[in-house]
């Protein structure tokens, strides 16, 4: 079944937290399944010189399906490119995948992205909590994700309805079939098709 990859996402989060290791994986996932085509971390973090309204940003954008439906995904090397994104096509996104640290938390860069999602109007965010398999125990991600729901609720969005996948984007790139692996892409595309409503914007 073939799907029009209609649906467009972004991926933002601080450099170093696996923003592009996870969007590999995904592209890994559904080269597997016959989705998509994989793409390696290189080629992503390269990304290429694309035209936005107002001017260019480096970017990778990628494209996947589920069982459901089509995703389009833009990845970016920098946060300047990310902003500068933003500001021209955030208001023809439909939702931001948030790659976060479960070691760092929320830093500079992060905050300044979903910030600039909000203002530009980007209406769902799903949050994928990476670098679980580097935390010790259960009760210490509970913990972040209570401190990163507050977070979300002080940046405008509802952080009591927003999914939270637990996972590493470095094991799930690297086939590790756990549930901080494979598991966690598995989850993260899950809620995508169930967050995320088929026509967000007329």
């Amino acid at each position: 079944m073939s799907f029009d990859h209609s649906i467009q996402l972004v991926v933002l989060g601080q450099a170093g937290h696996g923003k592009s290791t996870l969007t590999a994986a995904v592209t890994h996932d559904a080269a597997k399944n016959g989705r998509g085509r994989a793409c390696s971390y290189n080629e992503l973090d390269a990304g290429a010189e694309q035209s936005v309204p107002g001017g260019t940003a480096k970017l990778s954008l990628v494209e996947f399906s589920t069982q459901r439906r089509g995703y389009r995904l833009a990845d970016f090397p920098t946060h300047t490119d990310c902003a500068t994104w933003l500001s021209a096509m955030g208001s023809q996104t439909h939702a931001a995948i948030f790659v976060i640290s479960a070691v760092d938390g929320v830093m500079p860069e992060a905050e300044q992205e979903i910030l600039l999602a909000r203002k530009a109007g980007v209406a769902i965010v799903v949050v994928y909590l990476s670098k679980c398999d580097l935390v010790d125990d259960d009760d210490a991600l509970d913990l972040v994700t209570k401190e990163l729901r507050s977070f979300l609720d002080r940046c405008g969005y509802d952080g009591s309805s927003t999914s939270f996948i637990r996972g590493s984007a470095l094991g799930a790139l690297n086939g590790m079939d756990d549930k901080f692996g494979l598991a966690s892409v598995h989850g993260l595309l899950e809620a995508l098709d169930n967050d995320v409503p088929d026509a967000v914007r007329a």
